[in-house]
């Protein structure tokens, strides 16, 4: 009971750690959104990581329950009345919560599967493009060695999901799930942003030498 305190209840370190792994994921996305702006004349990509920092902030929200973790507001009764833990959250309202493992698993496999066929595909499209568009479009492409981390985000959502291997892994563990998940999204923005400065920092010296 006192691991489950710890490590899962409110304010739990799995809890927390979420909670950081998603402000400092949106605070990247955000200033890939900055450095796209910069870089391109189509606004389109920059508005993409805009919005999914947006994505990511909603998704802090929720595990924030809008701001009740941290100021300790009560429920209103309209929410309490319909939500499964009794907290200001989406997720947890009736036919959401009803079907929430399950929508899980499939978001899980729908980001597997970006996860590994973007590169592949990504790879075919650039073989008779410039090799500007080229590093640009390979650095908002997804790692092709990160596919294991999303691999082990939707093998632990499928056992949630279907109640396999019971003994073993519980409904709460698919908290250990959305750690990971947070935490792989993070190492790919942190990629993206590393990738994108050495090519802007390339960019100069490929003019220079330019005859």
């Amino acid at each position: 009971d006192a691991y489950k305190r710890l490590v899962f209840g409110e304010g739990g370190l799995v809890e927390w750690g979420q909670v950081l792994l998603l402000a400092a994921a949106i605070r990247v996305s955000w200033r890939i959104g900055d450095d796209l702006f910069r870089r391109l004349d189509d606004a389109r990509p920059g508005w993409l990581a805009r919005g999914f920092a947006g994505l990511l902030g909603l998704l802090l929200l929720e595990e924030l329950a809008w701001g009740q973790v941290i100021f300790s507001w009560k429920t209103p009764e309209a929410i309490r009345t319909i939500n499964a833990q009794q907290e200001t959250t989406l997720h947890n309202i009736g036919w959401f919560q009803e079907r929430l493992d399950g929508f899980t698993f499939v978001a899980m496999v729908v980001v597997l599967l970006a996860v590994v066929l973007a590169p592949r595909v990504t790879r075919r499209w650039l073989r008779h493009r410039s090799s500007e568009n080229r590093s640009l479009v390979l650095a908002l492409t997804p790692a092709r060695y990160s596919w294991p981390l999303f691999l082990l985000v939707a093998v632990i959502a499928y056992c949630v999901a279907t109640r396999s291997f019971s003994e073993l892994l519980h409904n709460r563990d698919q908290e250990w799930g959305e750690l990971v998940l947070y935490g792989s999204a993070l190492l790919l923005l942190l990629r993206t942003r590393v990738l994108l400065g050495t090519a802007e920092s390339q960019g100069p010296e490929r003019d220079a030498e330019a005859p």
